[in-house]
């Protein structure tokens, strides 16, 4: 299943798999120092700024960091980091359960 970082609301009522998948689509989203409760929870800004290609990389190897530490009921195929077309940065993560 493949799991974007796209803009989809909250849904509090979330169970079983429909949980895990918002799990990771907010891990997804979420930058280091942004979760109050857990500063360290997130990816590193230090991909900002940088080429798309470079940026990529980086991002995709620390949201699998980020997957497998904060949602340990997932398991992470694969994780792609690209640009949207419109200038944004956009994750997807291809998991498992």
């Amino acid at each position: 299943m493949t799991v974007r970082s796209t803009d989809e609301a909250l849904d509090w009522r979330a169970e079983g798999n429909a949980r895990l998948v918002q799990n990771v689509r907010n891990i997804l989203r979420t930058w280091q120092g942004e979760a109050a409760f857990n500063r360290p929870m997130g990816v590193n800004r230090e991909a900002l700024g940088k080429p798309i290609d470079v940026a990529a990389r980086y991002l995709a190897q620390q949201v699998a960091e980020n997957i497998a530490v904060y949602e340990p009921d997932v398991t992470v195929r694969a994780v792609n980091a690209y640009e949207d077309g419109l200038g944004r940065l956009c994750i997807e993560a291809d998991i498992e359960f």
